[in-house]
């Protein structure tokens, strides 16, 4: 399963799209304001992958070599082979 999460960290939206995919052991991509989760203690020791779309990275000036080494960057292809790759896709936005 994957859940990709757009939201900020400091929105409900983007706190229970991350605890929904820790919780279902699910694959985290994270795209927009919630490329700023891979800042946050809440990916620490993250059960799944977790993707950033590096696009919304650096729109955001956040910088890869900050990133913890669990994260790892994807373009938009990159996002479209994933969505290809999981049965299940659910966004929480």
């Amino acid at each position: 399963m994957l859940v990709l999460v757009k939201s900020a960290l400091d929105t409900p939206e983007g706190k229970r799209g991350v605890t929904i995919a820790r919780s279902l052991g699910a694959d985290l991509a994270l795209l927009q304001n919630a490329v700023f989760f891979s800042q946050d203690s809440l990916i620490d020791a993250f059960p799944a992958a977790i993707h950033l779309l590096g696009e919304d990275m650096q729109m955001r000036g956040l910088a890869t070599d900050q990133l913890p080494s669990s994260c790892r960057i994807i373009s938009y292809g990159g996002l479209v082979d994933l969505l290809a790759a999981h049965e299940q896709v659910t966004g929480v936005f």
